[in-house]
């Protein structure tokens, strides 16, 4: 048979092997058989025909062009779907279709990847369907075994555990048992995982059965939808083709997920018996293995201990009966059989610490996955908060890792050090023979007289005996390092859980409630607690046991006393030695910072007098020898009291009138006065109630919620009493504040603010009266620190104002001679009349950087108290901000980061590798990236004023010279402060390149200008060219450099006007600039004295005013100029030299003055324009009149 193409032959073979259609080739193409109308029934396959046969051409077929395209060839295999009730699709089959679809060349591309994704997707369902099928046949071998493996289970658990494992280890070697000691560890935490797995399956049971039953119902359901979608897909073309081998490639994988899902439930309801049996036998064999563990391992330490104190009495002995000159060399034995005594009591330590930390990462897992299925079930009940709090005072506390980090930190170093020297020296007793032959020439001379090979013979059994130790002792130390290792990881291990622990407890438990809802029976039982609390018997008690402490140990007591006394003693004296060093100093006297600081120690020392009698009480009650469990509740309380007392006693004492806070920090008299009373019936009301809140919590009466909830609630309404009036809008604090800063944010927000504070003590006690007495608890006790940290704040920030006066104070007085030596210069001669005193215009006043500092300083001041509250708001509520941590959950956008991880191949090399993974950016980041943007902006506009007064001016530098620094400065930490924000929100340079660099462009045409101007700014910057204060001449404006910024400068001319110059005028135009780099500049005065005037006298004049003016300089020496001859003067110059251009005027105005002074004295007088008119006669102008006035008539 001849073939017309290349590409009928192709199509022939593929008709063959698949026996799936006949074709024939025609005049107008290939035919195949019809497709029915439903596509998954298709006819049986038909006989491959012989080689050499004609195909057989079928009635009735269409051609391919018909289905497809016209003019295209459309494999054989393309001819005939698969039929849903008899064909069953193979991965064979979908092999065959894809490598059609890859021969066909004039299928479009559009339809050749449908195509090809349908095959794909039918490929794997035709790989779920043979992973069913292998999970069938597991099941349907292990259903049959399920009686027999009940019977050798409940056969197992019958026998005893000793039997199986009562074994010991055995072996010669410690490296032989430790071998052994390991295999043993890892077949434990086999039986972990089994027991942990087995655990889990029966636990899951239920709710797998419950899952088994839906997913067959869902499988059921979905093989319904898929025949009536196979059923309802029609068409003869190439889609429609593959779609049908799709289809019946997902229904063939259903049906099989369902048999299968069904014999898992078959399993499961069978494996009802035997799960339990299987828990208990992993149980059994865990507990059996763990207690071989424990017994192998001390078996083990024990052996070592023995062999090592063995070798260590042997070594001592063979030491002391050693040779003096080979004593040293045994003395090294025996010092290294010691060391190994204590590396087996290190390893013994560590191991028994591992073993704990491993029983508590266990216990706190189980704990862990226990609480949050309770959590879960139960729902935010007061049982599930008392579960809560109680598992949080179970955690263990921080300092703990902390101790074990810094014992492991210790430890691995040295026991590496002694690793490296233990190598050292069994490398150099490698060969005992050759090592005593080196070693026998530097012994000392005594043993000359014994026989050298005798000798060396001693000094090899030394040797070898040395090597056996080190051949012991290095595998312990490498013991020793690899479970330092061990501890270290597995005490990450458990810091990690614990944090996360506590983490998940801080999130719910103030959100959880702690009781149920205050009722009247809470009411009388918590007024019973407080009568318990006091009664007189415990009381008494307490002064027994404080009594007779002090009987038996008088001298601490009696010192403290003693000081107690002398303070009640000496107060009035200490009183007036404060006020005297509070006092302004005298006229003229500098101010000494020392002695405010000194006055208000004096506050604080008596401030504590009341604090430090709790202390004596508190703690002779806590370590008495007698004492009790309520007296060392008593002592506990009086301990926790002494804060609370002494914040009030320090802020009253401050408050008294005529005392510091009057006196030194400058506070209203009002308003201390006011602070002063409130504190009084504070501490006088608020401090027992204090006490017996803290007494209601320890010892026996822990138990009493409700007298804890009534003390609780009667301190809170005490504070809503006492700090509602303290802040009252119109009280008197509020008015001195609003006298004294009207505009500030605090008068402002007065009314707020009053509801905020008077209202949070309310809004707790309702909240504990409402059942969550834990969270107004933790939360009041959060906000009263809170406050605390507020005042301390307060009273730091004024101590450091006082501290920055009393540094400007000095300097004014240091600067007070200079001012008045520059106004006696300027005083005017007296011999002149009122009548010719002209007021001199004033100078132009540079910027004051002293004043200047003074007030940034302040301002920084300011924000450094804010940042202070911060942090310490930030440690206060550190462990509610995970019950807070909502806007964690809030995902901004996802980042892509690339980690260096160091790997390790096979053959121990390690190399670095670059991983990818998602990190995200919450709205937590965001929020903390605005206020890290808001702090820099503060700072960085304070930074330069503050680094000018403690810094720069210390330095040999020109006030220029020192602006330049500080604008660079303020530069540098605008940017960092940035650069930090964007690594918060984790932007980096990577991502924004590309938008970067389009936003250059774009700028670079919009914003030119503004990019020339920064640049400008820049290069004045470094270039220096101008500097603050200079004074300089731009187009026509001439005046100080007043302020210089990145995008203008700020120029004050003569006349007070502010004149914004952009920097790119310093840079592209003329600017003369008086001061760069000599600020000497001459002053011209024309002078016009009357024709007949003698110049000599003149110019002598005015040479000798320039000399006597203090103004002028002596060099260079002013000078004279007759000028010219002008219409109606001689014109004359006086030229002199000034030291600095803010003089000028002062110059012009006095030289001025002087010369008019002078000439009038010596009858020279200045010439003024005057024009002479000459008239010719009067005849002439008659003549001219009349034509002129008959001229005005004609008009």
């Amino acid at each position: 048979m001849r073939f017309n193409t290349p590409l009928r032959f192709v199509c022939c073979c593929l008709l063959g092997p698949l026996g799936l259609a006949v074709a024939q080739p025609v005049e107008n193409g290939w035919r195949m058989p019809p497709v029915a109308s439903n596509p998954v029934a298709a006819p049986a396959a038909m006989p491959v025909p012989p080689a050499g046969a004609m195909p057989v051409v079928v009635p009735g077929a269409v051609p391919v062009a018909a289905a497809v395209e016209p003019q295209r060839v459309v494999p054989a295999s393309f001819s005939e779907s698969p039929s849903h009730e008899s064909a069953v699709v193979t991965r064979e089959m979908l092999a065959s279709e894809l490598a059609a679809i890859e021969a066909t060349t004039d299928l479009s591309e559009e339809i050749r990847k449908a195509c090809t994704e349908r095959l794909s997707k039918a490929k794997e369902w035709i790989d779920s369907e043979e992973a069913s099928r292998k999970r069938q046949q597991e099941i349907e071998a292990f259903l049959p075994k399920i009686g027999d493996l009940v019977a050798e289970t409940k056969a197992a658990l019958e026998k005893p555990a000793d039997a199986e494992f009562g074994a010991n280890p055995s072996g010669n070697t410690i490296a032989e048992l430790e071998s052994q000691l390991a295999a043993l560890r890892q077949q434990v935490e086999a039986d972990e995982a089994q027991f942990a797995a087995k655990g889990k399956e029966l636990e899951g049971r239920t709710a797998r059965l419950a899952e088994l039953a839906k997913e067959v119902v869902d499988l059921e359901q979905r093989i319904a939808d898929n025949t009536k979608q196979a059923a309802a897909a029609t068409g003869t073309d190439l889609n429609a083709h593959v779609q049908a081998f799709e289809l019946k490639a997902k229904l063939q994988c259903r049906n099989q997920q369902l048999v299968t899902t069904k014999l898992e439930r078959r399993r499961l309801d069978e494996t009802g018996t035997l799960l339990p049996l299987e828990h208990d036998l992993a149980q059994r064999n865990l507990n059996g293995r763990k207690r071989m563990l424990a017994r192998w391992q001390t078996a083990i330490d024990q052996w070592r201990k023995e062999e090592s104190l063995r070798q260590a009495t042997e070594a001592r002995r063979i030491a002391e009966t050693s040779h003096p000159a080979l004593k040293s060399l045994a003395e090294q034995n025996a010092e290294i059989a010691e060391r190994r005594i204590a590396t087996a009591a290190g390893i013994e330590r560590v191991t028994k610490t591992i073993k704990e930390l491993k029983e508590k990462i266990q216990q706190y897992e189980a704990d862990f996955e226990t609480l949050r299925d309770k959590v879960k079930h139960a729902g935010t009940t007061s049982t599930t908060g008392l579960l809560l709090r109680k598992q949080r005072s179970e955690l263990p506390r921080m300092s703990e890792f902390e101790e074990r980090a810094k014992y492991i930190h210790a430890e691995m170093p040295a026991a590496h050090l002694q690793l490296t020297e233990w190598k050292q020296l069994r490398r150099a007793v490698a060969d005992p023979e050759e090592a005593a032959a080196e070693m026998f020439d530097s012994l000392d001379a005594s043993l000359g007289n014994y026989d050298r090979q005798q000798v060396i013979d001693v000094l090899v059994r030394v040797l070898r005996d040395r090597r056996d130790l080190l051949a012991k002792a290095i595998p312990d130390q490498d013991t020793l390092l690899q479970d330092l290792n061990e501890l270290e990881l597995i005490d990450h291990k458990l810091e990690t859980l614990v944090g996360d622990f506590r983490e998940y407890l801080n999130q719910r438990v103030l959100w959880i409630r702690s009781s149920d809802a205050i009722e009247l029976n809470d009411v009388r039982a918590g007024i019973q607690g407080i009568g318990t609390l006091v009664n007189p018997v415990r009381w008494g008690q307490v002064l027994r046991v404080a009594g007779v402490d002090l009987l038996r140990r008088p001298a601490a007591a009696l010192s403290l006393l003693a000081f107690v006394i002398l303070l009640i003693i000496f107060r009035a004296r200490l009183r007036q030695t404060q006020s005297n060093l509070s006092d302004p100093p005298d006229a003229g006297q500098e101010a000494k910072f020392s002695r405010y600081a000194a006055a208000f120690m004096i506050a604080v020392v008596l401030s504590a007098r009341w604090p430090a009698l709790l202390l004596v009480v508190g703690y002779r009650l806590r370590t008495a020898a007698a004492s009790t469990e309520w007296t060392q509740a008593v002592g506990d309380a009086c301990l926790t009291m002494i804060l609370f007392l002494m914040g009030c006693e320090l802020l009253r004492e401050l408050c008294r009138s005529e005392g510091v806070g009057e006196k030194v920090f400058g506070w209203p008299e009002r308003a201390t006065a006011s602070v002063r009373n409130t504190l009084e019936i504070t501490a006088l009301v608020g401090t027992p109630i204090f006490g017996f809140l803290l007494l209601s919590q320890f010892g026996e009466l822990a138990d009493q919620q409700s007298s804890q909830r009534l003390l609780f609630i009667s301190i809170l309404a005490l504070f809503f009493l006492q700090i509602g009036w303290l802040v009252r809008p119109r009280g008197p604090l509020m008015k001195c504040l609003s006298a004294e800063s009207p505009q500030s944010l605090v008068v402002r927000f007065k009314k707020p603010i009053w509801c905020a504070v008077a209202g949070a003590p309310l809004a707790f006690a309702i909240l504990s009266l409402v059942g969550y007495h834990f969270s107004a608890y933790q939360l009041s006790g959060r906000l009263a620190e809170t406050g605390a940290a507020v005042v301390a704040a307060i009273v730091l920030y004024s101590l450091a104002l006082r501290w920055l006066e009393v540094i400007g104070y000095n300097r004014a007085l240091r600067d007070a001679p200079a001012v008045r030596h520059d106004e006696d210069r300027l005083v005017i001669d007296s011999s002149l009349s009122e009548e010719s005193v002209v007021v001199q215009p004033e100078p132009i006043a540079t910027v004051s950087m002293h004043a200047s500092a003074d007030s940034e300083f302040r301002d920084l001041l300011r924000y450094a108290g804010i940042m202070l509250l911060v942090c310490a708001g930030w440690f206060i509520w550190s462990e509610v901000f995970p019950a807070l941590r909502v806007l964690d959950r809030v995902v901004l956008w996802q980042n892509i980061e690339s980690v260096a991880e160091t790997v390790v191949d096979s053959g121990g090399g390690e190399s670095i590798k670059l991983s990818e993974r998602t990190v995200p950016t919450t709205l937590t980041d965001a929020l903390m990236a605005v206020l890290v943007i808001v702090a820099t902006m503060m700072v960085g506009r304070r930074l330069p004023g503050v680094l000018e007064f403690a810094v720069l001016e210390r330095l040999p530098m020109e006030q220029g010279g020192r602006q330049a620094v500080a604008i660079l400065v303020r530069y540098a930490a605008t940017l960092v402060g940035l650069l930090f924000a964007c690594h918060i929100i984790r932007l980096s340079w990577g991502s924004v390149q590309w938008l970067a660099a389009a936003m250059t462009v774009g700028l670079g045409f919009g914003l030119q200008e503004i990019f020339a101007n920064l640049v400008s700014g820049l290069i004045i910057l470094f270039e220096r060219p101008i500097r603050l204060t200079d004074l300089v001449t731009v187009g026509d404006v001439t005046g100080n450099v007043t302020r210089m910024q990145m995008r203008a400068t700020t120029i004050t001319d003569f006349d007070r006007r502010e004149l914004i110059v952009p920097n790119k005028k310093f840079i592209t135009d003329n600017v003369i600039n008086w001061t760069l780099t000599d600020p000497v500049s001459r002053v011209v005065l024309p002078v016009g004295v009357a024709y007949g005037t003698d110049v000599k006298k003149a110019q002598g004049i005015l040479l000798r005013l320039a000399k006597e003016c203090p103004y002028v300089m002596r060099e260079p020496a002013p000078s004279t100029l007759f000028k010219s001859f002008g219409d109606s003067t001689l014109n004359l110059e006086l030229r002199v030299f000034i030291a600095k251009r803010d003089v000028y005027l002062d110059v012009v105005n006095e030289l001025n003055l002087a010369i008019t002074r002078e000439f009038q004295k010596a009858n020279i007088e200045i010439a003024f324009p005057q024009r002479d008119l000459h008239i010719k006669s009067v005849e002439t102008l008659q003549a001219i009149l009349p034509d002129a006035q008959q001229q005005r008539s004609a008009a």
